[in-house]
């Protein structure tokens, strides 16, 4: 699978239970709050570093953010959660290779809740796929 194709598969995931934040989740922007279990996801795949960052918006909210690190290459599949004008700053990489099953007390018990939900998703939608 290439990083492309898992990211629209994704996006076809994402839910407001799967967000961080489910009262700002909306269908217009399904990216909002899902960066950390989509970038555990991405190190299922690909593996690779995570990395944390904080956002800060254009109205000074700041929010933390999590992507990914691939063979050198930063690969963030929620940045357009974010508004125009929001600036990544405080890049920090959080766990050099990844894994979440070797590294989920890292995270809150919510976070591997909805990141558990997000792949049961996924892998449904990739059974799906094959029957077809």
């Amino acid at each position: 699978m290439e990083i492309k194709e898992l990211a629209e598969l994704l996006r076809q995931c994402w839910c407001k239970e799967t967000s961080y934040d489910p009262t700002g989740w909306t269908k217009s922007n399904p990216a909002w709050g899902q960066c950390a279990v989509t970038a555990f996801i991405v190190t299922d795949y690909f593996s690779g570093d995570l990395i944390a960052a904080g956002a800060i918006l254009p109205n000074g909210a700041r929010t933390p953010h999590y992507f990914n690190r691939i063979e050198g290459n930063i690969v963030d599949l929620t940045q357009e959660q974010f508004p125009e004008g929001t600036v990544i700053s405080d890049i920090q990489v959080v766990v050099e290779g990844f894994c979440v099953e070797r590294d989920r007390d890292f995270f809150a018990a919510s976070t591997h809740e909805r990141y558990k939900l997000l792949k049961s998703k996924l892998e449904t939608l990739l059974k799906n796929q094959k029957k077809e």
